[in-house]
């Protein structure tokens, strides 16, 4: 299976989920939630991939860090929308600036990976160290938090290997989600299946950009239909 048609079935499985999460009520929105912890890991995986096959790491970096600025203003604007109607409930994700934005988390995946390789190429720079512990820590404020850290160093250094990749990737996250108690996001240990699809063919080139704008754009139409929802119904 291609990466292009990878993001695209991650990208449903987002849409399916997201739609549970802002709209609570809905009948089923459970089953909605536990499809929907297979999409994040494949994301991971192909950020870790893209890191791989890059021609250019600074650019990809920029356009990660670009797209999650704009997430940022963005989602700003929608809390100062809900404060300025003061709404009392607000059905669905507990937003903030940072979150939902999976750019954020993205971007210090990328710091992560990329000074986790020099590491492992025996580049001991003290900076490099710095960067990558840096990095660790601000992912854990963002939307993909320790799960992120876990499936960046997972994914990159045990890349070539299915056994230990799948092995430590399963282990650690129900790890991390027993810590945290964190049930439902249990399931997403079965994303491993999809990613072992994967066949290291990019697939389509057309659309390059369409990934980045749709997330954004579907958090944002649901967001302010959770918002009218809230104010219709209350």
């Amino acid at each position: 299976m291609s990466s292009y048609t990878l993001k695209l079935i991650a990208l449903i499985i987002m849409v399916i989920d997201h739609i549970g999460h802002f709209f609570p009520y809905i009948d089923g929105m459970v089953y909605m939630r536990i499809i929907g912890r297979l999409a994040m890991p494949v994301f991971f995986y192909m950020l870790v991939e893209g890191y791989v096959h890059t021609k250019d790491l600074e650019q990809y970096k920029m356009r990660l860090l670009l797209f999650s600025i704009i997430m940022f203003s963005g989602n700003l604007l929608i809390l100062s929308l809900i404060e300025f109607l003061d709404i009392d409930i607000y059905l669905g994700y507990t937003m903030s600036p940072l979150s939902p934005n999976i750019f954020l988390s993205m971007f210090l995946g990328l710091n992560i990976i990329e000074n986790l390789e020099k590491i492992v190429k025996k580049d001991y720079d003290f900076k490099n160290i710095i960067k990558l512990f840096l990095a660790m820590f601000l992912s854990i404020f963002t939307e993909a938090s320790y799960y992120g850290i876990l499936m960046c160093i997972v994914f990159f250094v045990f890349r070539d290997d299915k056994v230990k990749k799948s092995i430590l990737y399963v282990v650690g996250s129900l790890i991390i989600c027993f810590l945290y108690q964190n049930y439902i996001q249990m399931f997403m240990v079965f994303a491993i299946f999809l990613i072992l699809l994967y066949n290291g063919q990019k697939g389509k080139k057309a659309m390059k950009y369409f990934f980045y704008v749709f997330y954004m754009a579907h958090i944002w139409i649901f967001s302010l239909l959770s918002i009218f929802i809230a104010n219709y119904r209350y």
